[in-house]
């Protein structure tokens, strides 16, 4: 089906980074030799004898060598050529933590893959942004949810927790199974699989939160009549909550919920949330816009669309209480719920080794 909209600037500016980002990893095949160093992020020291693996992202992650670092980080791996130019991993493992770099061919110098050290205190990330898109169609209601997760530790390190590093909750059963996806600093999206709570309906993300900004998207869906109560729990409060609408087909109202405005682009409709006690409570009514229902299908449930967020779309979302900053950050939902990228992208590097 056509679409019958086109992304804002916010989208253009992705579809230009993504562009150049895939272009790059595919066009450049690696040398026979590949040379680098492991740097630890925390210490700013050499990492020794550390397993450095040469991983080709085609059907599945393909080990092609390994090689280890010497007393200066420093390793060489042999006869890593890329059959076709498939995209290219270096993966290393530190403290429990698996550490990948695309690899964009022989650098001068040499590449170099920083990892950093270990901690659990969950005080050590923050949630700066967290976004709500909901969509209602026919008698289903589709959440995505975009969570910006950030680590400023200094001296700069990983946070790892067995026990999980970020926990959310839904306020009833979902129709479908959850999905799960994260994006970490400079990276591409890469599915996991929830873990569940204690307690009903609640879940936890394994995925160790590296020094920076982490994307988390969750998406679900719930039974929907109009009106519905929409409630969220904020396990972890943030700095700022927006609800999004997909055009003014459907309202969003209830205490704390303020409209800031709406896209020409798109159509889709932004609110500032004021949560009560960490708890979200929207009523929701209508139905989304048909051109919006039918194009690229719904988020939430079997769509499978992931994308990155390039870096200025990310700056601009700083600027979300201004009406441009509202522009930006419409235009990248509605090319994050329409733009899919390929199943070898999706496999891209991160997450926990115990973890695939």
């Amino acid at each position: 089906m056509a679409r019958t909209a086109r992304p804002g600037a916010g989208g253009l500016l992705m579809i230009l980074s993504l562009s150049l980002l895939c272009g790059l990893s595919r066009a450049q095949t690696p040398a026979d030799t590949l040379s680098g160093r492991v740097l630890n992020g925390t210490t700013n020291q050499p990492v020794p004898n550390l397993p450095v693996t040469y991983v080709i992202m085609q059907q599945g992650l393909e080990p092609v060598a390994t090689a280890v670092t010497g007393a200066d980080g420093r390793f060489v791996l042999e006869g890593v050529g890329t059959p076709g130019g498939a995209p290219a991993l270096l993966r290393a493992e530190f403290q429990g933590v698996t550490y990948s770099l695309p690899v964009l061919g022989q650098q001068p110098g040499g590449v170099q893959l920083q990892v950093f050290e270990a901690a659990s205190q969950p005080e050590m990330v923050s949630v700066k942004d967290h976004l709500i898109f909901l969509h209602p169609v026919g008698d289903v209601i589709f959440v995505t949810e975009q969570v910006v997760l950030e680590n400023t530790t200094a001296p700069p390190k990983t946070y790892f927790n067995p026990q999980g590093t970020y926990r959310f909750a839904l306020s009833e059963t979902p129709r479908a199974e959850v999905r799960l996806s994260v994006t970490g600093p400079g990276g591409m999206p890469i599915q996991q699989t929830p873990e569940p709570g204690e307690q009903e309906n609640h879940f936890a993300l394994g995925y160790p939160i590296r020094p920076g900004e982490t994307q988390v998207r969750i998406d679900y869906s719930f039974g929907y009549q109009s009106p519905f109560d929409f409630t969220k729990l904020l396990l972890l409060p943030s700095e700022q909550t927006f609800v999004i609408a997909p055009g003014t087909d459907v309202q969003l109202s209830g205490e704390g919920v303020a409209e800031v405005g709406t896209d020409p682009s798109t159509g889709f409709t932004g609110y500032q949330v004021t949560p009560r006690e960490n708890l979200i409570r929207v009523q929701v009514s209508g139905q989304a816009p048909a051109s919006v229902a039918g194009a690229g299908g719904a988020p939430g449930e079997g769509s499978g669309l992931l994308t990155q967020i390039s870096t200025p779309v990310n700056n601009r979302r700083r600027l979300i209480l201004g009406f441009a900053g509202l522009v930006m950050l419409l235009g990248f939902f509605y090319h994050y719920t329409h733009a899919p990228i390929s199943g070898n992208e999706k496999r891209a590097a991160g997450g926990r080794s115990a973890k695939k």
